[in-house]
């Protein structure tokens, strides 16, 4: 019997691979390797996740510390290192390092949202936002604080809320020395000083611009502030012959 994942719409062969497959959507991950701490949402991952850490079977990256027991992969991995691109895009000029970030790209262009959730209205392009959406209807949150007892249903939440634990501030100004535990407090950080950057240069336009008056104009209206000692034309006169 044919079952349909209520979430991505993937189909599996029976009941029991569909529940499997589910835990990767509501992040259950009940199998703890017993090697480090971490667990997985069912065998497969965990069997390869062993073999990769913990065994030496699997295929190393030279550059870096990626491991994997899949050669095409590595294949895709080694393209940040040499910087190679072969995923164009057929809409626009854009290439890609990875053939899932060129699918992404090329929706942008065609509008297409294939990843659609099935207690509303929406729909989304991949589906890691259609699981994120989906915890707004179930109330979900499997990110769970390694301090405190809260919890939150996006794992880039659960970093922002432990860095008020830890004190971590990632994002350093380029200007000045202050640090931001968030991308964003940064942007706003920096708007400042293009503020201010605008107003030095104001300032220094007015001054160049002064800079172009000549004496003589202060030196009339210095003198026209003694206007009233004696008759206006009088005065005039005597600036103008004095200037020829």
């Amino acid at each position: 019997m044919v079952t349909e994942c209520w979430i991505c719409q993937k189909t599996f062969s029976n009941v029991r691979k569909m529940r499997t497959h589910l835990k990767a959507h509501t992040g259950e991950k009940p199998h703890l390797c017993k090697f480090c701490s971490r667990s997985f949402s069912n065998t497969t991952l965990l069997g390869r996740h062993v073999r990769v850490r913990h065994t030496g079977n699997g295929l190393r990256c030279e550059q870096c510390s990626f491991v994997t027991v899949s050669k095409s992969r590595l294949k895709i991995h080694m393209n940040k290192h040499t910087g190679a691109k072969p995923y164009k895009c057929k809409y626009c000029s854009m290439a890609f390092s990875a053939p899932s970030r060129h699918g992404l790209h090329e929706r942008s262009h065609t509008g297409e949202k294939p990843y659609a959730c099935d207690q509303c209205d929406k729909a989304f392009i991949d589906k890691y936002s259609l699981v994120r959406h989906v915890r707004t209807h179930t109330g979900e949150k499997p990110y769970k604080c390694s301090y405190c007892s809260k919890a939150f249903a996006q794992r880039c939440q659960l970093q922002f809320h432990e860095r008020t634990h830890t004190g971590e501030k990632p994002y350093e100004c380029s200007q000045c020395e202050k640090k931001f535990s968030r991308r964003q407090e940064l942007n706003k950080h920096m708007v400042t000083h293009e503020k201010t950057q605008k107003k030095a240069g104001t300032k220094r336009k007015v001054l160049e611009n002064d800079s172009d008056i000549d004496d003589s104009d202060f030196d009339y209206a210095d003198e026209m502030t003694g206007v009233g000692k004696q008759d206006r034309a009088e005065r005039l006169a005597s600036l103008r012959s004095a200037n020829k």
